[in-house]
Parts: C-alpha cells; structure tokens; sequence
C-alpha cells in the first residue's frame, strides 16, 4: 500500500503466497502487476508460465488466446502461442504459424525472434544443418544478436565445439550480462573444455543472478558435486535456503550435502 509501484514488494508476496499453498491470491497478486503495465510483455508472459504450473496447459493456452486477441499486434504472444502448439505436439500448426510471422517480413525485431524460434524447432526434430542455416541468416542481418549467438553456441556444442561455443557465448553476455540462461550455458561450455573452476564460477553467478530460482540452482548444485566442488554446493545451498526457507528441495539438499560430510548434526537441523 506504501509503494504499489514496487515490483519486488509484490513479488515477494506472490513468492509469500506461493509458500503458503494460495497459488490463486499469488496470480491475482501477478495479475495487479500486469495490469498495472499492459505494455509489458514479460509481466504477461509471467502470468501465463505461473498458470502452466498451478492450473496447467488447457489453462495456460486460454490465457494466451486471450492476450492474441487483446493485443494482435504483440508478435511475441503468437509465438508463445506457437511454442505451445510445437510442445503439444501441433508440429505443422505451429510451424505454419511462425512461417507467417516471418514472411510479413518486419519489423525484422519480430522477424529474427520468429526465426530463431523456428531453428529452436528445427533442433528439437534433429535437424540440426536446417536450424544452422536459420541462425546464420539471423546472425547475418544483426551479428550481436544475443539470442542468435546462444543458438549458435548450442549448435556448437552438439558438435562438440566448446572453444566456439564459449566465444559466442561471451559475445551474447556482452549484449545480455544478467541473462541467467546464458550463464548457465557458459558453465557447461566450460564444463566441455574441461575449465572447471571457470565452469564452477559461472554456476555460482548463475545462480545468484537468478535469486534462486530452484530448478538453476539443484541444476548447477548436480553438476558442482559431480566436479567435486561440494564446499560452493554447500555454501550456495545454504545461501538458497536462506533466501527461500520453505522450499523443502533446499533443505533436502543441504541437509544431503551435511550427511556427505558426516556433519550428523548439522543435517538433522
């Protein structure tokens, strides 16, 4: 009431909410956030990912639809649209879909997204040289394009360039330096060449910048035990319990990394 305006009073409610098993206060809680800025596409695309979870896909798909006809204009609501098409297994609808965004042919913005969405389903059926060629035509017309580079680094890494997916994946940085997926995909990049504190290192900010998002966090935790590098694990999991003290998966997972350890106290607590 103090300050409507503040986007993390209200996500800490809606993360309060969540905690205490109110999934439809903490999306209305979203809803006044969204609705207080129509014009941002995000906050939108937020209440959509939140209903997948809570009231699953049937109910998700409605709200999309109803955004596609709100805003027809917003390409990126048909393209979520046509992702959820893709993942429901509508191959040919969504793939027609994003045929017809990129043959409008601007703005070149929504353009690339189309096309780069369309190369993410090309790699998904495996077929990986038609997904490149995409990419690359994207990266020819705008060579700082960050969601291209991070394609192209994927690519990279299925064909077991690790060197060249690093180099892209830091160029994409320069563009989006908080983008924690990016992050993420820079750590495993350092992971295939074998850098381990580099990856170590990359894993930790990942998941720092993305407040803890749990499936980031037990992502990065797996794969810092499996280098040996428990004592990060341990401290990052005990910063993510911190963080978010009712989320049960944390406190397994430190109270596991305490048993490893034989820190018998430590792990009953």
């Amino acid at each position: 009431e103090v300050a409507p305006d503040n986007r993390e009073i209200h996500r800490a409610l809606v993360r309060f909410l969540v905690s205490r098993d109110r999934p439809a206060d903490a999306e209305a809680e979203m809803r006044v956030m969204a609705d207080a800025s129509p014009d941002d596409v995000d906050l939108a695309l937020d209440v959509v990912r939140f209903i997948s979870d809570t009231r699953g896909t049937a109910a998700s798909r409605k709200e999309l639809e109803r955004l596609v006809a709100a805003k027809p204009q917003v390409t990126v609501y048909r393209l979520s649209l046509a992702q959820l098409d893709f993942a429901e297994k509508k191959t040919d609808a969504a793939i027609a879909a994003v045929n017809a965004i990129i043959a409008k042919g601007e703005p070149k913005e929504d353009v690339h997204k189309a096309q780069l969405l369309l190369a993410a389903m090309q790699i998904d059926l495996g077929k990986n040289d038609a997904a490149k060629k995409i990419v690359d035509a994207v990266l020819e017309a705008d060579g700082k394009n960050a969601d291209g580079l991070a394609m192209r680094a994927k690519l990279k890494l299925d064909a077991d360039d690790a060197d060249g997916a690093v180099s892209d994946l830091r160029e994409a940085l320069g563009q989006k330096p908080k983008q924690v997926q990016l992050i993420a995909m820079l750590a495993k990049a350092h992971e295939r060449q074998g850098a381990i504190d580099l990856a170590a290192e990359r894993y930790a900010e990942a998941v720092r910048v993305s407040n803890f998002d749990p499936r980031i966090t037990l992502e990065a935790i797996a794969s810092l035990n499996q280098r040996n590098r428990r004592e990060l694990a341990e401290n990052l999991l005990t910063e993510a319990v911190a963080a978010r003290p009712d989320d049960r998966r944390f406190l397994l997972a430190l109270g596991d990394a305490k048993l490893n350890r034989q820190d018998w106290a430590g792990a009953q607590d």
